[in-house]
């Protein structure tokens, strides 16, 4: 995997108690309950409404910040980004991307690439089973960016590095819904299998059908309902 990618791969478990403050961000970002613009709490204030300590919150903020969803300003406060881009917006964009990705990684498939991509796929097997969101979505954005660098293609590649915080925090989101994990995991090894078998129709049809269930699931997602 490129360097450009690393950075998601090799970073440090977060502490337990700030996951949830963090999914709890997020969601009231994708909800629209917080707006790009919009300034937080001060950070005490922040930390007593949601019934934990400073420490925990500072923790949250920080891979907040990581993630590109929030800026902090020094002397000034915490400020929800104004650059965000809506979660339906990002699939359709994968859509066209992706398509692509997984056409010319099945055409260029060779025997190290495959290997590599169905390792990839086996090890994200044991985060389906115990439901470990993070820990799956990691080995998630992973699979998708090493799709793009087995296309061969420094434009696609180039494409995913500048989408990979917004796609990082997005598919956090996603595999939080019902069934979710399941269904990409499946999906993965329906991409992985026609990378394999040098089938680069299956491989986008696979591809376009997979993120075609992450859209209709976030639809439901924020029509109330349940996936």
């Amino acid at each position: 995997m490129s360097k450009s990618f690393d950075k998601f791969s090799k970073r440090a478990k977060l502490p337990r108690a700030s996951k949830p403050v963090i999914n709890k961000i997020t969601s009231m970002i994708q909800n629209g309950d917080l707006k790009p613009g919009d300034r937080l709490p001060p950070q005490d204030v922040l930390a007593d409404h949601l019934g934990v300590s400073r420490t925990t919150l500072r923790e949250a903020l920080k891979e907040l910040s990581f993630r590109g969803l929030i800026i902090c300003k020094h002397g000034i406060g915490t400020f929800i980004s104004s650059g965000l881009v809506s979660d339906l917006e990002m699939v359709e964009a994968r859509k066209y991307v992706e398509k692509g990705t997984s056409y010319h990684a099945a055409r260029l498939a060779t025997t190290a690439n495959t290997k590599k991509l169905l390792k990839l796929v086996n090890s994200m097997e044991k985060y389906v089973i115990t439901h470990e969101i993070e820990e799956f979505s990691l080995k998630d954005f992973e699979f998708h960016a090493l799709i793009a660098q087995f296309s061969g293609n420094r434009v696609f590649q180039k494409i995913m590095q500048t989408l990979s915080d917004l796609l990082l925090t997005q598919q956090i989101l996603v595999q939080q819904l019902p069934g979710a994990i399941e269904r990409a995991h499946s999906y993965h090894r329906l991409i992985a299998e026609a990378i394999i078998k040098k089938d680069s129709e299956m491989a986008s049809k696979n591809m376009e059908e997979h993120l075609e269930d992450v859209h209709q699931a976030l639809l439901k997602h924020y029509q109330g309902g349940d996936v």
